[in-house]
């Protein structure tokens, strides 16, 4: 069983497929490598009831009630991932990689597996720059708004001639942590 979390609300079935909307990014190549699971393989000692794995979305929020496949149920996060990520009973998680969720559920405890992906590019926005023939300038300096739940690094798509005077038009490359990418004209 695996839950997949659509923006901030999971997906509560079986068997999922997944479907991301990405901005305009340069890697598109990252809806090719999504799990699919059904009830074949489902863990021992989990009742069906209970999802054995989840995929979120970086920065997304959700709780423990959120594994539970049917009405009814108590559940709480607990142990090392709840000391971590979770505040007020919501979890919310910006790294990257594989997590084991504690949660007690009904009064039991389970371990969950939770994969947290970055599919989303960054956003931000252009900065018009002035400064003096021969003066250095870095690409962060040309950005402002930066908008992603991973840590993000800037880059000139080509390094700008700065040696001469004049208007120069450049593309900045904004990365984050999994490899997304925007190109920001500036």
């Amino acid at each position: 069983r695996l839950v997949a979390f659509a923006s901030s609300s999971f997906v509560k079935t079986r068997k999922i497929i997944l479907f991301f909307i990405c901005s305009k990014s340069v890697n598109n190549d990252i809806t090719e490598n999504n799990d699919i699971t059904d009830n074949n393989d489902v863990e021992e000692g989990i009742p069906e009831y209970i999802a054995t794995s989840a995929i979120v979305e970086a920065g997304n929020t959700f709780s423990a009630k959120d594994f539970v496949l049917e009405e009814g149920h108590t559940a709480e996060f607990t142990g090392d991932f709840a000391t971590r990520f979770v505040q007020d009973g919501t979890a919310r998680v910006t790294e990257l990689g594989d997590f084991s969720v504690g949660l007690i559920i009904d009064g039991k405890p389970y371990d969950i597996k939770l994969t947290v992906q970055d599919t989303v590019a960054p956003k931000a926005s252009a900065r018009t720059i002035t400064i003096y023939q021969g003066d250095p300038l870095t690409a962060e300096q040309c950005i402002t708004e930066i908008k992603d739940q991973t840590a993000v690094s800037c880059a000139f798509r080509t390094e700008p001639d700065l040696t001469q005077p004049g208007i120069t038009n450049q593309i900045i490359v904004i990365t984050d942590e999994a490899g997304n990418c925007t190109e920001v004209p500036v």
